[in-house]
């Protein structure tokens, strides 16, 4: 098999300088296509070293960056990617490659990684049990947190969950599982209390049962000490009317005896 050599002839319109051009990192350092990049929590990319013929650093070229499909970059975590060059042809042709490839890979901690960190419970999901229920997970729902804080609802498959087997009197601990992460909530089992305004849930601790009737035993106690104060008040309010009237019947009736007197006197004189 034979080896066989093609070479192009670049074509430079009036006024048009030819530059080189060389992929390097952000450091400078020569990059090769199908090279790879530590991650550095930043979107990152090969950049282009452009000279002249003698050798001599271009500078006043304008040049653009774009994926292979002509978007905006946005490789900032591990994977395969590709970036290609653009530059002000009317005045520069360029020597060189104007697509490179390259692979981002996690950093000496392990970073990099665009997946799962972390995992989030939320849902309407039951709280309150009898003691001996098993944890309903009906209504909850579990997150998934990436490294930009993106979250997405994992699937009823995509987790377990222990430690709600068979509920115990007061708070009890439910742990989900994904992969290697986990989240817990706190969950409540306690007797059953029939109707009335305790049972939102229908089940509620048994000492926020008891709480809440000295509660009830304390207010009705203070209703009826204010009642008898209010009663004795208004015995003392009655007491008080009827001296008022015992004086103003005494008084009619000494009114009434000096008029008689003086009556009598009126007699005498005629």
């Amino acid at each position: 098999m034979s080896n066989t050599t093609v070479t192009f002839d670049i074509i430079l319109g009036q006024g048009m300088t030819l530059v080189f051009v060389e992929w390097t990192d952000s450091a400078g350092n020569a990059f090769t296509s199908g090279g790879s990049l530590a991650f550095n929590d930043a979107v990152q990319h090969p950049v282009v070293k452009i000279t002249d013929g003698g050798g001599n650093a271009v500078t006043d070229a304008e040049v653009s960056y774009t994926d292979g499909a002509g978007n905006a970059i946005t490789s900032k975590w591990t994977g395969s990617y590709v970036v290609k060059l653009s530059i002000d042809t009317g005045k520069y042709a360029i020597d060189g490659m104007d697509i490179c490839e390259y692979t981002i890979v996690v950093d000496n901690e392990g970073r990099g990684e665009y997946k799962i960190i972390s995992i989030e419970i939320g849902g309407n999901y039951k709280k309150n049990y009898a003691i001996g229920e098993s944890f309903d997970s009906y209504g909850m729902t579990v997150y998934g947190i990436y490294p930009d804080g993106e979250r997405v609802e994992l699937g009823s498959n995509d987790y377990s969950y222990t430690g709600g087997e068979e509920l115990v009197e007061g708070d009890n601990t439910v742990t989900v599982s994904y992969g290697e992460l986990s989240a817990s909530i706190v969950v409540k089992a306690g007797e059953l209390v029939e109707g009335g305004i305790l049972s939102l849930d229908k089940y509620v601790s048994k000492k926020l049962y008891l709480i809440t009737i000295i509660a009830v035993g304390a207010l009705l106690l203070a209703c009826v000490v204010m009642a008898g104060v209010i009663i004795g008040n208004n015995k003392k309010t009655r007491d008080y009317l009827h001296e008022i009237a015992d004086l103003r019947r005494g008084g009619s009736e000494i009114n009434s005896s000096d008029n008689a007197y003086n009556k009598g006197g009126d007699d005498v004189e005629d």
